[in-house]
């Protein structure tokens, strides 16, 4: 059986590795009129690696652990955004996000001491900002879309749009 007493003291982190991949997003937008619509998105993103970490247990003794990690923020939310200088293939907009992140985890750690992660993976509402936004139409009803944002669940966003009758 594992020790979970998280009392021991930590020391120190060494050969980490951590990689993964962009924020993958889904939405939609319904207009409301032509200057305002309300959407939705859910979103992921994955982080996995290992971590060698040190710390003292309850006899003064050094011990060293490798730690892997699968961690996963997920998001979902809504997005009320103003749209101006819209023309039939050309759309510029702006706007707020809205909505709660959370996080799956899994941590392998054979002492269950590691808690590094223990504050910062937590679920909370979040507040995002969509400074600029730009859908371009190179069909009448397939085009691509940019955005610039501030906070979860990108920052910066590439993607495709489906104009629906």
């Amino acid at each position: 059986m594992f020790d979970t007493d998280t009392s021991n003291n930590f020391i120190e982190i060494n050969n980490s590795s951590v990689s993964g991949g962009r924020a993958l997003l889904l939405g939609f937008d319904y207009g409301l009129s032509s200057r305002w619509s309300l959407g939705g998105f859910v979103s992921t993103q994955r982080r996995h690696g290992s971590t060698e970490f040190s710390y003292e247990d309850q006899s003064s003794s050094i011990q060293t652990e490798t730690v892997k990690f699968n961690l996963r923020r997920n998001s979902i939310g809504f997005t009320p955004k103003l749209h101006y200088g819209n023309k039939e293939r050309f759309d510029l907009y702006s706007g707020v996000r809205l909505g709660w992140l959370f996080w799956v985890n899994s941590i392998e750690s054979e002492s269950g001491k590691f808690d590094l992660f223990d504050d910062i993976i937590t679920s909370r509402p979040f507040f995002g900002l969509t400074a600029f936004g730009a859908r371009v139409y190179p069909t009448e009803n397939i085009g691509l879309n940019f955005e610039l944002n501030l906070g979860a669940p990108n920052i910066i966003g590439f993607g495709a749009v489906v104009k629906l009758p």
